[in-house]
């Protein structure tokens, strides 16, 4: 088996060394497959750049860097940022294809996996050709689990109603009988997700017509409609394969007055029908 490893770098030097003794730890794991990555790298003004050659010196792969005086957005909304996101991850795609493995995870490089992860998705690869992981993040559960963590990629993730489900909580889902799948760590096929470590089979992203794209929303809703619309593959959520990411504890402080009231919000949904739901969602 061959696997295609995507992954974006920008001032990575301060996890970068983490990052990639996790995808060493991943190859010692997995002897028999055959890995090769395509890396896109942009103004970094550290070591990352030099750090990434080195790592791929001696691995199949490629690594893309320029000099392109982009701003950097850090961690935001802002439409621009989306626009930058969908044009560097198609382009380190385009670079790939035509891709020759027989499975692709595209990789947020400050998510973190365990080593056993790719055989945790394979289970579920009769499931669907797009799997989703549950990513969590360091941030109690607002919605009374009693979690001490909560699911990350809310803005991401929409139900198969197209409800965007809930933010800073275990389950996130509003649907009763998806909720009922999300406890007893079944698949959930959705209309978007993503999560930060997506396994993909190749021939989806082999296919030209899929590819991300942004008019200033979240890019992975592009990729997802083109999933859904030139492919005969479903996109799944996998409540029981975890990935995670650590959240900045300044970024923790800027979140909490937000609490009360998505709560509150959340809450109303809750007590919703689905065509409620759907009309209050605006996706």
């Amino acid at each position: 088996m061959k696997v295609t490893i995507f992954s974006l770098w920008r001032d990575s030097e301060s996890y970068i060394d983490k990052a990639l003794s996790q995808v060493e730890a991943l190859e010692a794991n997995n002897k028999e497959v055959e890995f090769e990555y395509y890396f896109y790298e942009n103004d970094s003004q550290d070591n990352t750049k030099a750090i990434l050659e080195n790592f791929l010196k001696d691995r199949a792969g490629k690594l893309i860097s320029e000099n392109i005086g982009s701003f950097k957005f850090g961690s935001t909304l802002e439409k621009k940022r989306m626009i930058s996101m969908a044009k560097y991850r198609n382009k380190i795609l385009n670079a790939a294809r035509p891709i020759n493995s027989d499975y692709c995870i595209v990789w947020d490089s400050d998510v973190e996996f365990n080593s056993d992860i790719l055989n945790n998705f394979l289970k579920y690869k009769d499931e669907g050709g797009m799997l989703c992981p549950n990513i969590r993040q360091d941030i109690p559960c607002v919605m009374g689990s009693g979690k001490e963590d909560s699911y990350y990629d809310s803005l991401s993730l929409i139900d198969k109603y197209n409800i965007q489900c809930m933010t800073w909580a275990d389950n996130p889902f509003y649907d009763e009988e998806d909720r009922a799948k999300y406890e007893q760590g079944l698949p959930i096929e959705v209309n978007a997700c993503f999560g930060g470590f997506v396994v993909f089979k190749t021939e989806i992203l082999n296919n030209e017509k899929v590819e991300w794209f942004s008019n200033g929303q979240l890019e992975h809703w592009g990729l997802c409609r083109r999933v859904k619309e030139y492919t005969d593959e479903k996109i799944i959520f996998l409540p029981d394969v975890k990935v995670s990411v650590a959240i900045d504890e300044q970024v923790k402080l800027q979140q909490k007055p937000h609490f009360d009231n998505c709560f509150l919000k959340q809450e109303r949904r809750l007590k919703m029908s689905s065509w409620e739901r759907q009309l209050a969602s605006g996706v």
